[in-house]
């Protein structure tokens, strides 16, 4: 097939839809030149979210304008909201958008005939009746309002979601601007009319009349319109948007049959909007025009006549198709009252909404403002409150605040002495204040004193100082082993001589060198100088494990070390008096207790702290108690003041809050 052979056709088509009419083009014989008008884009992260925001099973049409808005929508290729999408009813604009929805999965309910465009589309009987339905246009942005409007006029709801944009695409158009510069190029196909538009951008002022010269293919009359205003000369429709449809238009344009050429009406259109250009023959053209007009006058005046004379027989029938348009615009008539009273309605029904959703909205927004006003009550109340302190307060606070003190040391360190100050410091800030509210605190403070004063103490000093002195005697403790380099004392010396009686003279010359001691131990090694004071300085380590357990009060060190050291005694000391008291000692030590069972001295903070709750107790009891002239009045005695009698007008020192480590 050789019908295009030699011809350069110029496919404008965005990239993605211009390969099969350039194929077919060249399977024709001609050369097909790729130079896209149009670039689909997608759209910007914050339109694509809108997009995705939309909820399509609300609405019961999907109209889809293009094949481009199937394959750009969302839901292309996703299964799982194609079956959400079964109960709604799926319109294509055209053959084309409806095989692209058949691929990705829709069934098509209806399909423009006769064309792809927006009037086609309306005048489908499907559409004729959809008062009250909710329409959904899948378009690119910028779009014809033909078929919104349209169906707007039919009672529809209509709203567009826009998911993909028409740019003018970025192309090297070098090859195209030499085709017109030599008048080569032999037909240019045109889509759409944003197309054609992004053409005569593209190819710019300087080749704009090449341009208008060369044979245009178009898919619509409404293109075809716009074309001609333009200034093109040689049009040519296809029958239909498809790509063998513009093939065979582009070949009948090419052999020159076929082809619409501009009609009359629009070549006057095109003569009333370009100025009148005066030419030679002028004069001549005039003269011709007012002969035409004399001849045309005559001849009106000739039917005028003829008319006048059949007008009374007409009247009648005139009247009666008058009459019968007049009713007709009446029913029309009728039937936009009708309509404009449906969309009062609607209008009204949707108002009554709004205004009940605001009203709920301005009732949420009160009663959260009221929240929000109670809560900035109470906050002022209470600054106000911290402001407006009084000398009472500050000793209640003052008191507060020595409880917590008396309770860390007494829980932390075992302080029990200054536990003790804390909480008479306390109390005498208590009596300072004058709250009635007190009262039970301070009685909660006094007995707690009193279980304070019950716990013994044990002698850390004292202790500390035996141990030392054990410590200090640990040199003089005899080993079970004998070891080299030992310094005979004299008492061993004295004991030897009792012990051994009358010694053979072979033993007295060596008496000063050789001492001899009886033990019931089998003595299997002799230790060394190194070994015997490793002994003895272990056990020292020993004992001043036992004086560190004692000064952090650590009972269960204190008295795992005193077995210790007892045990390391027995095992490497000899069984004598010196090494008897030693261990007595030890013994002596274990059964102090260093770390006492402390009472619980808590209740008396958790009072204070929750002083609100007493002092409306106390205002209650004031309240339902009896009147004062029918009360006998009865002193009562206050349960602090022996503990704060002994220093009734000095304050009590303020302990020092401890670190806790």
């Amino acid at each position: 097939m050789t019908s295009l052979q030699g011809v350069t056709v110029l496919v404008t088509r965005p990239v993605h839809q211009a390969e099969k009419l350039s194929r077919l083009i060249e399977d024709a014989g001609g050369k097909a030149l790729r130079f896209p008008t149009l670039e689909i884009a997608k759209l910007s992260d914050s339109e694509s979210a809108q997009v995705e925001a939309v909820n399509l099973t609300d609405y019961d049409w999907l109209v889809f304008i293009s094949a481009n808005a199937v394959t750009m929508h969302g839901c292309y290729s996703d299964s799982d909201k194609i079956k959400k999408l079964k109960s709604l009813r799926i319109a294509a604009i055209g053959n084309a958008t409806a095989l692209a929805l058949v691929k990705a999965g829709f069934v098509v309910n209806l399909v423009a005939e006769n064309g792809a465009s927006s009037e086609t589309l309306l005048a489908m009987p499907d559409l004729a009746e959809v008062k009250e339905q909710r329409f959904l246009i899948v378009r690119g942005q910028g779009g014809r309002e033909e078929l919104a409007n349209g169906l707007r006029n039919r009672g529809a709801i209509v709203d567009y979601l826009d998911v993909y944009k028409r740019v003018i695409p970025v192309f090297d158009n070098e090859s195209v601007l030499k085709l017109f510069e030599q008048c080569h190029l032999g037909v240019v196909t045109i889509t759409s009319a944003e197309a054609l538009q992004n053409l005569l951008k593209m190819v710019g002022e300087r080749f704009k009349k090449h341009l208008l010269e060369v044979p245009l293919v178009v898919v619509s009359h409404r293109i075809r319109i716009i074309a001609a205003e333009i200034g093109f000369k040689r049009i040519a429709v296809a029958k239909s948007p498809s790509d063998l449809a513009i093939l065979d238009t582009v070949i009948m344009s090419v052999k020159g049959g076929s082809v619409a050429e501009v009609s009359e009406q629009e070549a006057q259109y095109q003569n009333e909007s370009k100025p009148v250009k005066r030419s030679q023959s002028g004069l001549w053209f005039g003269v011709i025009i007012l002969f035409i007009v004399v001849a045309l006058a005559g001849a009106g005046f000739y039917f005028f006549t003829q008319l006048r004379d059949k007008q009374e027989g007409l009247g009648g029938e005139v009247k009666g198709q008058m009459s019968k348009q007049i009713a007709d615009y009446q029913a029309q008539l009728v039937a936009i009252q009708t309509q404009l009273a449906a969309m009062e309605a609607n209008v009204a029904g949707k108002d009554s909404h709004f205004t009940q959703t605001l009203a709920d909205f301005s009732q949420l927004h009160n009663e959260k403002l009221e929240s929000t006003r109670k809560d900035l009550n109470e906050s002022i109340v209470g600054v106000q409150r911290q402001l407006g302190k009084t000398r009472g307060d500050w000793l209640i606070a003052d008191a507060e605040y020595l409880l917590s003190v008396a309770n860390e040391r007494l829980y932390l360190i075992g302080d029990v002495n200054t536990t003790r100050e804390a909480l008479e410091a306390s109390d005498q800030r208590l009596r300072e204040s004058g709250d009635a509210a007190t009262f039970k605190v301070r009685e909660e403070i006094a007995h707690e004193l009193s279980d304070i004063k019950k716990v013994i103490v044990p002698d850390v000093v004292g202790i500390y100082a035996s141990l030392q002195s054990l410590q200090d005697n640990v040199e003089h403790l005899v080993l079970l082993l004998p070891y080299t380099g030992k310094q005979p004392s004299s008492a061993q010396e004295t004991k030897a001589s009792e012990d051994q009686g009358t010694i053979d003279s072979a033993l007295s010359h060596i008496k000063g060198v050789v001492t001899i001691r009886h033990t019931k131990h089998e003595v299997n090694e002799i230790l060394t100088p190194e070994e015997a004071e490793f002994i003895h300085e272990q056990l020292k380590v020993k004992l001043e494990m036992v004086k560190i357990a004692l000064v952090q009060h650590n009972e269960a060190l204190f008295q795992s070390s005193l077995a210790d050291a007892k045990k390391w005694t027995q095992q490497h000391f000899l069984d004598n008096s010196d090494v008897n008291k030693f261990i007595a000692e030890l013994d002596q030590f274990s059964e102090i207790k260093i770390h006492s069972q402390f009472p619980d001295i808590s209740k008396s903070l958790k009072m204070l702290r929750d002083i609100t709750k007493l002092r409306i107790e106390t205002d209650k009891a004031i309240e339902t108690a009896p009147a004062p002239e029918a009360v006998k009045p009865v002193e009562i005695a206050e349960p602090t003041d022996k503990i704060s009698s002994t220093k009734p007008t000095e304050a009590a020192p303020v302990v020092p809050k401890p670190a806790v480590k």
